[in-house]
């Protein structure tokens, strides 16, 4: 198990070289989370058809989401704008969380048909594990 782990950062830590957006990146990265969830989970091949196109369509959904707030937010000019412009980024800002939470409760529930309620934990536990990983990975070579 210790050495799927190794295997798998050793993969992400040569993968985090490519370009920040590539398609390709995404999608090493992406293999490189499920296999890491895959072992934290230790899901049975029924729970396994089951689990992961829940997650991927909820994973699809998040990342749509980030995709679109991180457009808008390249094209803002903070000390330009009126205060009804900023009002309306709040305004859309706020919806944009809720928006975010009612994906995650939704995705909980459908996962609890799925799988039992201490592996959605497990998996809850997994993914916030995965992006401090990936987020400690990311500061020591910005260090470099």
């Amino acid at each position: 198990m210790k050495k799927t782990l190794v295997l798998i950062f050793a993969i992400a830590i040569t993968t985090i070289g490519y370009s920040q957006r590539s398609p390709e990146k995404r999608e090493k990265m992406k293999s490189i989370k499920i296999g890491y969830i895959t072992e934290k989970l230790n899901l049975t091949p029924k729970e396994a058809t089951k689990f992961w196109p829940i997650y991927n369509k909820y994973d699809e959904q998040v990342t749509k989401m980030w995709d679109s707030k991180i457009e808008k937010h390249k094209e803002l000019e903070l000390p330009d704008i009126s205060e009804s412009e900023a009002k309306r980024i709040l305004d859309e800002y706020a919806k944009n969380k809720k928006q975010k939470y009612d994906l995650e409760e939704d995705f909980i529930k459908s996962l609890n048909s799925v799988i039992s309620n201490k592996k959605i934990l497990l998996y809850l536990k997994a993914e916030h594990q995965f992006k401090r990983k990936m987020i400690e990975h990311y500061k020591k070579r910005k260090k470099q």
